[in-house]
């Protein structure tokens, strides 16, 4: 099963924050956030979006609500996981 990724998803939005030339007090502001608190947590991955705010920030960065939460894959962590495993032993 896939689980939420809070680190990628945080930095999901910074960059389509980034790319829009949104600063965080703005967006905090369109959200309807007292405080751009929120935002930073997002961002460095220590808390999650609420559903309600990832639809509101999918209509203000105009991209579709999957391009803002970002799912772990478990087989390619799997795979990752072997990758980096082949690495060290063709290093060792």
């Amino acid at each position: 099963m896939r689980q939420l990724n809070p680190v990628a998803t945080g930095k999901r939005i910074r960059e389509l924050r980034m790319q829009r030339n949104i600063k965080v007090n703005e967006l905090a502001r369109l959200i309807g956030l007292e405080s751009d608190q929120a935002i930073y947590k997002w961002q460095r991955g220590d808390s999650m979006p609420s559903m309600d705010n990832v639809v509101v920030l999918s209509e203000i960065l105009g991209v579709p609500l999957d391009e803002i939460i970002v799912r772990d894959d478990p087989r390619m962590r799997n795979r990752l996981g072997r990758d980096k495993a082949r690495l060290e032993n063709t290093a060792a």
